[in-house]
């Protein structure tokens, strides 16, 4: 129950595109080319970060548009890490 209380509030707090880069980075990979990826189930993760598919959707957009997300398919890949860490600031931290 804690669990779901924390991210009520951080949902109350934070802007989507904080929570967004923040469990990117939280949730990240690294594929078979050494690159930091992201995938997931978009209307999954909406829910978790309590937003709608499509405002998450078009964050999601909105970083490839500035160049820190690069869509490959069905996943994101990270460029650059250092953007994402500073609009992230700590939001989501998996311990």
């Amino acid at each position: 129950m804690g669990r779901v209380i924390r991210n009520s509030a951080l949902n109350l707090l934070h802007p989507l595109e904080n929570r967004v880069a923040s469990y990117i980075l939280a949730t990240a990979t690294m594929n078979h080319d050494r690159q930091l990826v992201f995938s997931g189930n978009l209307t999954q993760i909406a829910d978790l970060l309590g937003s709608s598919f499509r405002h998450l959707h078009r964050t999601l957009q909105s970083f490839c548009d500035q160049g820190l997300l690069v869509k490959v398919k069905t996943t994101y890949i990270i460029r650059p890490k250092a953007e994402l860490e500073r609009r992230a600031a700590g939001v989501y931290v998996i311990t």
